[in-house]
């Protein structure tokens, strides 16, 4: 049994527009041409919208609450990712649920994205009124770059770190990534993140951004490296920051070895 569930109410707009927001998005073959456009605040834009009751499908499997959207300015030159939350939401009576949810970073052209839940995700909805789902919700928040001192250009809340050109007993550490997040309650600009597991220990860096230049304050993984370390290599476009020969003890096999790490977006 296929169906399809489409927005019908405005539950909540912080900066959305044009209003109301869910006659705009509610068709259910898309049109690039109707949209919603977000307002930009430097602390971010969200809104929800209520979907229209759904019956209880069973086991049935793929259940998608699909997105569409692209990014559609940036400041002067600027087009720095924006990161946006796509989430699926159920009111109830104690409060909402949320029943799963994606980050992604859209680009300048319209593109698709899909919250595809997992068999444990679709069995958080709860069917118990009449066997239908109601109170469904859709929403979607932004966290915009974040201005500092190092860049003309904000920098993505969310970048890439990379291990690479790991030594001595180090190889475990060799191509692993991971997302390092800023982090607004540190001081200076923070991005911090832990990476896999791939030395069976915790492995972690933080980078910061202050008076104008790039420091290594923080990996979890080594040894004397005398931190903070400026960075090595610096790059706004593209952004990339590099520090080579990293010592890394805890997580490898005597006598340790370095690693280099490689920040971008």
């Amino acid at each position: 049994m296929s169906q399809v569930s489409t927005p019908y109410s405005d539950i909540s707009n912080a900066t959305w527009s044009p209003t109301p927001l869910y006659a705009q998005v509610d068709e259910i073959d898309y049109d690039d041409s109707d949209f919603v456009t977000s307002s930009g605040s430097d602390s971010g834009d969200s809104f929800v919208v209520g979907l229209t009751p759904v019956i209880f499908p069973g086991s049935q499997l793929p259940q998608i609450l699909r997105v569409r959207a692209m990014q559609s300015a940036g400041s002067g030159s600027c087009l720095s990712p924006v990161w946006v939350t796509i989430a699926l939401l159920q009111g109830t009576a104690t409060g909402v649920n949320t029943i799963a949810s994606i980050s992604v970073q859209p680009v300048s052209s319209f593109g698709e994205f899909d919250v595809v839940l997992t068999q444990a995700q679709a069995d958080l909805i709860d069917y118990s009124d009449d066997g239908r789902a109601y109170d469904l919700r859709a929403s979607i928040s932004t966290l915009p770059p974040v201005p500092s001192s190092c860049f003309a250009c904000a920098i993505p809340h969310v970048l890439t770190a990379t291990l690479i050109d790991a030594t001595g007993g180090c190889g475990c550490l060799n191509n692993v990534s991971s997302e390092i997040y800023f982090q607004a309650l540190l001081p200076l600009s923070t991005w911090d993140g832990v990476f896999p597991d791939p030395c069976l220990c915790n492995v972690g860096v933080t980078v910061a951004c202050t008076s104008g230049n790039w420091y290594l304050t923080g990996f979890l993984a080594g040894a004397g490296q005398n931190l903070p370390r400026l960075a090595d290599f610096v790059s706004e476009s593209p952004f990339q920051l590099i520090w080579y020969s990293v010592p890394v003890q805890e997580c490898c096999d005597s006598p340790g070895g370095v690693v280099t790490i490689i920040v971008t977006w």
